[in-house]
């Protein structure tokens, strides 16, 4: 086997694997959405029951995803999430105003 042969394996090789890292990252994501929905959505729904499950998913994610990306793929969705999760529930931080929520008070609670 020459050189460039190895190498072209070796590319295709790591190539399938960060595919497959990528959709198994995916799917975690996307069942953390549904069991967000889901506790959102529920009539006895509260605040700190929210951010409990969401510490507990993503320490399901931390062990069971792997790849060059996991991490980005977690903030970007936790980015994208807290619309969801936050507008059903009345709650104020009165130590901060608006802006400084939007700039980064979310991701300390967690």
């Amino acid at each position: 086997m020459g050189g460039g042969h190895y190498t072209a394996f070796v590319h295709d090789y790591k190539k399938n694997e960060y595919m497959e890292a990528g959709m198994q990252c995916s799917n975690a994501l996307q069942s953390m959405e549904r069991k967000l929905r889901t506790t959102c959505n529920a009539t006895n729904a509260k605040f700190d029951n929210v951010v409990k499950i969401l510490g507990g998913l993503v320490s399901e994610y931390e062990k069971s995803s792997h790849g060059p990306r996991k991490w980005q793929k977690l903030a970007m969705f936790l980015q994208n999430r807290f619309a969801m999760i936050f507008p059903p529930f009345s709650f104020s931080f009165p130590f901060v105003d608006a802006n400084s929520m939007y700039m980064g008070m979310p991701f300390d609670v967690f």
